[in-house]
């Protein structure tokens, strides 16, 4: 769907509904992915993020990462390859602290752009997932489960909705 159109704004009232509340009952957590461009999250990015996500569920043991230091000579595959490998060490380092957590897990991933960043939150703990995952996207076909395709509402559909919102009925 393009942008504008209100994923980011339905995700939001997905999260907020006392239903969704009381069934991911260990939390929901929202991370602002966004269009990170033809490599995706570097390391540090990547870190930080996954801290943030740990202070969103307020864990008692905060994850620490160890560095990527520059290595001389080193070829930039060689250090894509180091990188992500790192990266799914700290996934994997994550997926141990909420393993643990009683509950169900909500992760809203918003504006998601790669197939590579989605896979960087996909927690799991000997093969079983730790959270579910909610996405929106502007890129169609990145998905391979369950989507809504959401498009622009009609002049109609527009005022119907805002009407609605407001209480009123459709005759005014």
């Amino acid at each position: 769907a393009f942008g504008g159109v209100g994923k980011s704004t339905i995700a939001t009232l997905v999260a907020t509904k006392e239903q969704v509340r009381k069934e991911y009952n260990a939390g929901i957590v929202w991370i602002d992915v966004g269009n990170r461009g033809v490599y995706g999250f570097t390391y540090d990015e990547y870190c930080d993020v996954l801290s943030s996500m740990c202070h969103q569920l307020k864990l008692k043991d905060q994850p620490e990462f160890p560095e990527l230091v520059n290595v001389p000579g080193e070829s930039r595959i060689e250090l894509e390859r180091r990188e992500s490998k790192m990266m799914l060490e700290a996934r994997d380092k994550v997926s141990g602290l909420i393993r643990g957590r009683r509950g169900a897990l909500l992760l809203i991933l918003d504006d998601v752009w790669r197939n590579q960043d989605l896979e960087l939150f996909r927690f799991k703990w000997k093969k079983k997932k730790l959270c579910d995952i909610l996405v929106t996207t502007r890129v169609q076909g990145l998905l391979a489960s369950d989507f809504v395709n959401i498009d622009f509402l009609s002049m109609d559909e527009g005022i119907q909705l805002l009407l609605a919102e407001a209480g009123q009925s459709p005759d005014h």
